[in-house]
């Protein structure tokens, strides 16, 4: 039982000497001038992000580094990063990958540029610019995939998404389609528009988010057909709906059912759970969604920050190929391509990486706008209740989201 976990530990500690070793010339080369540099983000359970912040400040003293949480919810998270930006009470803020236009818009972050563009997977990097310039390097990915659990000599056919939306469902999805309170509302929106571009992919454009520009008429029919097959399915029990991904997880865990959507950082918890169960012959299996939304961070330096230098240095360390590969054992998907170079045997603690760079490259958008939180409110209101009150939207929900983006 111990053996997964150690070796996981000598991995971490393998790839911490190379991300110090990396860093000691920064520290060799900077003037001894003792800051601290205040990341704004969101919480980590995984552990990951602050194991590369130890790592950093064992290297820098002079610059030690320390999260800052802000939030319980993505909503409530933005606003108050927002506010932290404005009063410089952070020097970097660590951005869910949907609110970096916002913030260039509103003047909070610096545009910047980042090295050998190449080195980073392309699709996260579409979500660091805002009117062709850059402002954000990729931090981690994620991308909506679909878990199975199953004998381990069972040899049946992978399921795809579009199954539980029809009669020939291999068994019930776990969704995330009954959000019961504002943290959950975002896994909500990710969950309709994953579901509603599987139905029908052309209301969505796949280049960045936005809506497809069509008859207003013929906009709202084809919303509502795909709400109407989403219900009927939830009815039908081929979708089980729950309100987060973490419910998600926890039913899952519990047998419930053999199939849930949800973002790859669950498979630690789930491989742990597969193991410590006494049907630990089962196979835990990651498979892809046909177009999976892509989900993530994103750092940025706050715009006038007293300590520019120092925080790029940081967020080049967070973001290296090395640090990366710290994140990976914790659950995150990388966003630096070396880091799916196998040099340090991530790939044995982390089997699916090769996979899960490709579903990130092959992923879908949300809307890549300012206007991404408004339009999300109003994906929320019409969907939940045409979804769970079976009312039918109307010309008002397509006029709204175009509203939004526009």
């Amino acid at each position: 039982m111990a053996q997964p976990y150690s070796r996981r530990s000598f991995l971490i500690g393998v790839l911490t000497c190379g991300s110090i070793t990396a860093s000691l010339t920064y520290l060799l080369s900077s003037p001894a001038r003792n800051v601290t540099l205040r990341i704004g983000s969101g919480s980590d359970s995984s552990g990951g992000r602050e194991t590369l912040i130890r790592q950093w400040n064992v290297a820098h003293p002079e610059a030690e580094a320390a999260i800052v949480p802000y939030g319980s919810t993505s909503s409530d998270q933005r606003i108050e990063l927002q506010n932290a930006a404005r009063t410089h009470s952070v020097d970097i803020v660590n951005l869910d990958l949907v609110d970096v236009p916002e913030f260039a818009k509103e003047g909070l972050i610096e545009p910047i540029e980042i090295p050998h563009n190449r080195a980073y997977l392309s699709k996260p990097l579409e979500t660091c610019r805002w009117q062709d310039r850059d402002y954000a390097v990729p931090f981690n990915s994620d991308v909506g995939v679909m878990f199975r659990r199953v004998p381990g000599d069972d040899d049946q056919a992978v399921p795809r998404l579009a199954d539980f939306l029809t009669d020939r469902a291999p068994g019930t999805l776990l969704t995330q389609l009954a959000p019961a309170n504002s943290s959950a509302e975002e896994a909500f929106v990710v969950n309709v528009l994953e579901l509603v571009s599987t139905l029908d992919p052309g209301l969505i454009r796949e280049e960045d988010g936005l809506l497809s520009q069509l008859p207003p008429d013929e906009a709202v029919l084809r919303w509502r057909t795909v709400l109407h097959t989403i219900r009927n399915s939830v009815l039908a029990g081929r979708l089980r709906t729950t309100g987060s991904e973490q419910e998600a997880t926890d039913q899952f865990n519990k047998g419930t059912t053999g199939y849930m959507r949800n973002w790859p950082t669950a498979w630690p918890q789930l491989e742990a759970n597969r193991r410590a169960s006494t049907s630990s012959g089962d196979r835990l299996d990651l498979l892809p969604l046909p177009k999976g939304m892509l989900g993530g961070q994103n750092l940025a330096l706050v715009r006038g920050g007293p300590h520019r230098e120092q925080a790029w240095r940081l967020i080049e360390f967070l973001t290296a190929p090395e640090s990366q590969k710290v994140l990976a054992l914790h659950g995150f998907v990388p966003t630096h391509r070396r880091a799916y170079d196998d040099n340090a045997g991530v790939v044995r603690v982390v089997p699916h990486l090769g996979l899960l760079r490709d579903l990130v490259e092959d992923s879908r958008l949300r809307p890549i706008h300012p206007g991404y939180r408004t339009f999300a409110g109003v994906v929320k209101r019409y969907a939940l209740a045409a979804l769970r009150d079976n009312q039918q939207v109307d010309r008002e929900f397509v006029d709204a989201m175009h509203r939004a983006l526009s």
